[in-house]
């Protein structure tokens, strides 16, 4: 029988409690005998072939820890492993860890009162050019003054020169218009406050905020027109994934996010502890990291027959610090994107991801990674 890794570590540790240290100073408070001292051991048996009687309650004592020693052992080896000792180390390293999460807590309400959700751009308005006023005046046309040829006066009389006529050009461009906009009669109305006035003294629950459009989509029937043939569903961390998609160059793993609130987004581990995101309330480890983690084993068990993508798709939550991460989700290799109320507005939407066309997998390759997963 192959003993398991966690078993046997949990069995050296117990030994080395209860002989190494527990047992061993048992022995040597009541009866000065050293458990690892070969002089010990060979006094002891010394005194039994010298004829060593048992009659004092003393005796039977030393007599029985030896006898009992071993089942105690065992006893505490098979307790010791029923105890999630994962769990527990857990919860203490929360309270060791303490303020670094009252830190990042106070960064997420910072942020958290920073942030604003942006709404999608209205159209443009159609120019319109703006209508000419109508002010009654009738258009002058400019009058070309008359050239040095025509003035005889002060040239002489040049008919009969064989100069040519000054040309007449006040009809090649048209006049341009000329009006007198109409005197102003009547006076701005006074500025007032009224209407600052009634909205101050509106109640806060009355005010209702914009909110924004869900996107509402099928990413099962987006993926079936993109040419993906579902499989079986693996394993992301403690649950399941939504969807295990083929092509014939691409197996993608989508996880949907269906944590509500606003998550500060953080892909650095701590002490070798998994990338936690973090709410005003609560906090948990990144989807990021453990879509991630599937999806390179997903990687090593396939080898190059496929390429395995992954990708998250926030579904009730926002990512307030999302514009930020793109760039760390990119270097990860792991595709964000939102459906139904998740946000931000900066993350795409299924639809956006999933709107290029595949090429079909064939039934070779695909019976192929069946048998791999």
């Amino acid at each position: 029988m192959r003993i398991q890794k966690r078993t046997l570590f949990i069995g050296i540790i117990v030994w080395l409690l209860f002989f190494g240290w527990w047992f061993r100073g048992f022995l040597f408070k009541n009866w000065q005998f050293r458990l690892f001292s070969l002089s010990s051991w060979r006094h002891l048996i010394h005194e039994f072939r010298a004829g060593w009687q048992i009659s004092s309650k003393s005796d039977w004592i030393f007599l029985f820890s030896f006898i009992l020693a071993p089942f105690i052992f065992a006893l505490l080896w098979y307790l010791m492993q029923k105890i999630n000792w994962r769990k527990i180390w857990k919860k203490i390293w929360s309270i060791l860890r303490w303020p670094f999460l009252a830190k990042k807590k106070k960064e997420l309400k910072v942020a958290t009162a920073a942030y604003t959700p942006k709404q999608p751009a209205l159209a443009a308005a159609p120019y319109r050019p703006v209508a000419m006023p109508k002010t009654g005046h009738k258009m002058q046309p400019i009058t070309p003054q008359k050239s040095f040829l025509n003035n005889s006066t002060a040239m002489g009389d040049f008919s009969n020169s064989s100069m040519e006529p000054e040309k007449d050009f006040s009809n090649r461009f048209p006049p341009m218009p000329t009006y007198t906009p109409e005197p102003k009669t009547s006076k701005p109305e006074p500025f007032t406050n009224e209407a600052f006035a009634e909205m101050a003294n509106t109640p806060l629950s009355e005010i209702e905020i914009p909110k924004m459009e869900p996107a509402k989509e099928d990413i099962s029937q987006l993926l079936e027109q993109a040419g993906y043939v579902p499989l079986s569903p693996v394993m992301v961390g403690n649950r399941q994934a939504d969807f295990v998609m083929a092509s014939a160059t691409d197996l993608i793993v989508v996880l949907y996010d269906k944590e509500p609130g606003d998550w500060l987004a953080d892909e650095e581990s701590f002490n070798d502890e998994d990338p936690l995101w973090f709410s005003e309330t609560d906090h948990r480890v990144s989807p990021v990291f453990q879509l991630k983690q599937t999806t390179d084993a997903l990687q090593q068990k396939i080898g190059d027959v496929l390429s395995v993508r992954a990708v998250l798709i926030e579904k009730e939550g926002t990512i307030i610090n999302a514009e930020d991460m793109m760039k760390t989700w990119n270097d990860l290799k792991v595709v964000v994107c939102r459906t139904g109320i998740g946000g931000p507005v900066e993350l795409p939407t299924g639809t956006e991801i999933f709107k290029e066309k595949q090429e079909k997998i064939s039934d070779e390759t695909l019976a192929k990674i069946k048998e791999l997963l």
